[in-house]
């Protein structure tokens, strides 16, 4: 099959040309200022810190899942049917 149309551009000529263009800046000492600047709001940075300390947490509470394991064995953990119920129809 042949297929008659544009050329397809070639990428690795693009980034010889900023090549190009980068060396001879270089050899005319023109210096380009990076003045893209980002700033963060204080609630973003909030948030950052909150998923952070929220990452380093465990995901399984020890103590708990141990304590409930020993009332189970124990016969003595209880539970009200009246407030499973509730939760599990408040579940979404």
């Amino acid at each position: 099959m042949k297929i008659d149309g544009n050329n397809p551009i070639n990428a690795g000529n693009i980034y010889q040309v900023q090549q190009n263009k980068n060396a001879v800046d270089k050899q005319l000492n023109i210096s380009r200022s990076d003045s893209d600047q980002i700033e963060i709001s204080e609630q973003a940075r909030k948030i950052s810190e909150l998923v952070e300390k929220a990452v380093e947490l465990p995901e399984v509470r020890v103590e708990k899942v141990e304590a409930l394991k020993e009332k189970i064995s124990e016969g003595s953990y209880v539970i009200s049917a009246r407030e499973l119920a509730i939760k599990m129809l408040l579940q979404k």
